[in-house]
């Protein structure tokens, strides 16, 4: 991967760590999970194929496993990974 694409990311992700560090917020938008957590975990479910590999932060971690455990998140993600076995 381009070395300043990667550095970039990665600024992006150390972003929402300090936004989430300053805010003291759950989720990106407050207490409660919205679209943009669910954006941000397909988002990073992506990067761990990218080399070399971005880090995320500790606060940023937890929303996406919070996110990867809601039930309506794992019904998507199965019907997603279903099509994409239909496809191939």
């Amino acid at each position: 991967a381009n070395e300043a694409a990667v550095k970039a990311f990665q600024k992006a992700w150390d972003d929402v760590e300090q936004h989430l560090a300053a805010s003291g917020q759950t989720f990106l938008a407050g207490d409660r999970m919205t679209i943009a957590d669910v954006l941000m975990t397909v988002i990073a479910g992506w990067i761990g194929r990218m080399t070399p590999a971005l880090t995320l932060g500790e606060r940023t971690k937890r929303i996406v496993e919070a996110v990867r455990q809601h039930p309506s998140f794992q019904k998507a993600s199965a019907a997603e990974t279903q099509a994409d076995s239909k496809a191939a």
